[in-house]
């Protein structure tokens, strides 16, 4: 068995990582002779780098920009695969405080992540919109995500940056008042969420574990997405530990459940340079990327099996 070790770029696994764990429960990494330990990594700022070293680390978990950020300052990642076709990214309110245009956003107060991009992103986003970015308070938070609820309280009036799938959805169950708008939706820049890198020399010099990984690791998000309810189980014990309240796997599955056509499993895994590399201009033109141009090579589909035979694994019942 070959030792593998899947990090996060940052915040603890959720339901958008329900395929690793169910891929690693049902032996689909054993099977391609791949030991595999799951690991969290210390929450970053979502606007930062990848952590030191990412280069060295066997896969990491990480977002586009983040990828593209290290590759700037001389890291050596690779993207093998995306997770996500789109981004979670929204700006979640209360309908009792409604957000019916951007400009309503003026004077009031905004819950965001200490995120350079994701501030910048709301800001641009707003002057599209012939709203005043001046005129909105953004309130940081940072060791942990604001609780969409409090936005009742009057603590802010909107949340942004954050996913949808799950502060969103969590919240909703909670009270059906709350609702949002994805980044796509307000016709923001966005790209892949996600994306799985490693260092391009070791992708170069064991292109076969690589492709063994990405296979285990799509059937294991087929499986997650054929069984959400199952998914949230093996996440809730994974990630929470010990005895698991039923709320909590409740919440999980409806996570797991709105990820799903994130995942676009039809093609899973496969770059989309029609979001990545505008993405990257908006980034560059913004100053939070130093290349306007350039990006691309550092994501690459060459490791991903077609998509129709992903799904079998290389075990002794896979055809020959």
């Amino acid at each position: 068995m070959t030792p593998l070790r899947l990090d996060f770029d940052s915040a603890s696994p959720w339901a958008n990582d329900a395929g690793y764990f169910v891929g690693q429960a049902r032996g689909y990494y054993r099977e391609e002779g791949i030991d595999l330990e799951i690991a969290g990594s210390e929450s970053a700022p979502p606007g930062a780098a990848a952590p030191e070293s990412a280069g060295d680390r066997d896969v990491i978990c990480i977002s586009p920009y983040r990828l593209m950020l290290a590759v700037e300052q001389g890291e050596d990642l690779e993207s093998v695969a995306a997770v996500n076709h789109t981004t979670f990214e929204s700006l979640i309110y209360d309908r009792r405080t409604p957000v019916d245009k951007l400009i309503d956003l003026e004077g009031r107060r905004v819950a965001v992540p200490q995120s350079a991009r994701l501030q910048q992103l709301l800001l641009t986003v707003m002057g599209e919109h012939a709203a005043e970015p001046a005129r909105v308070e953004l309130i940081e938070y940072s060791l942990a995500d604001p609780d969409p609820l409090e936005i009742a309280s009057g603590a802010f009036h909107a949340a942004w940056g954050y996913p949808w799938a799950r502060n969103g959805v969590l919240a909703r169950a909670e009270s059906e008042n709350i609702a949002w708008y994805t980044a796509p939706e307000l016709g923001a820049p966005y790209t892949h969420y996600r994306v799985l890198a490693l260092s391009g020399a070791r992708a170069e010099k064991e292109p076969e574990l690589i492709r063994a990984f990405l296979r285990a690791t799509y059937r294991g998000f087929m499986a997650a997405a054929a069984d959400p309810a199952g998914a949230a189980a093996v996440l809730a014990g994974a990630v929470l530990g010990g005895a698991v309240a039923e709320v909590a796997t409740e919440a999980l599955e409806l996570s797991v459940r709105a990820c799903i056509p994130a995942w676009a499993l039809e093609a899973w895994g496969r770059h989309d340079m029609e979001l990545l590399l505008p993405y990257a201009r908006w980034a560059a033109s913004e100053g939070l990327l130093s290349w306007a141009q350039g990006h691309g090579a550092e994501f690459s589909d060459s490791y991903l099996p077609p998509v129709q035979e992903a799904g079998r694994g290389s075990g002794s019942t896979r055809p020959r």
